[in-house]
């Protein structure tokens, strides 16, 4: 990513010197991040089991735990969801969890894209 971004400085502001075209490339051949025998997930049998130790353990976290096995949405964006007050993003009366891209508040003063009942941009 890092490369993508210096190549793009040089071009736009006219640099004379990529600083990451020298750097080597690392190696990812022969890296698998999972694999069939060892998923990078928890099995139907599992799940039970780890659901009950967060509610046990983390009830503050429960809601955020069980939305992100669901939807697979990294923790930052589920806790930037709001679920009450005026601009609430989660439609209770709906059942609806909105993207949160397209809700997400980038703190005060920044202006949130309109949207429609749907949750999406008109």
């Amino acid at each position: 990513m890092l490369r993508v971004i210096t190549k793009k400085m040089k071009a736009d502001y006219g640099l004379l010197v990529d600083p990451c075209a020298d750097v080597e490339a690392i190696s990812t051949k022969g890296h698998r991040t999972y694999t069939f025998e060892q998923p990078n997930s928890l099995g139907v049998d599992e799940l039970s089991s780890f659901f009950e130790t967060a509610w046990e353990k983390y009830p503050q976290h429960f809601a955020v735990i069980l939305l992100g096995s669901v939807t697979g949405l990294r923790p930052s964006s589920l806790y930037a969801l709001r679920r009450c007050g005026p601009e609430a993003d989660v439609k209770w009366d709906q059942g609806l969890v909105p993207d949160p891209t397209l809700t997400r508040h980038q703190g005060p003063g920044h202006k949130r894209p309109r949207i429609d009942d749907r949750g999406h941009r008109p």
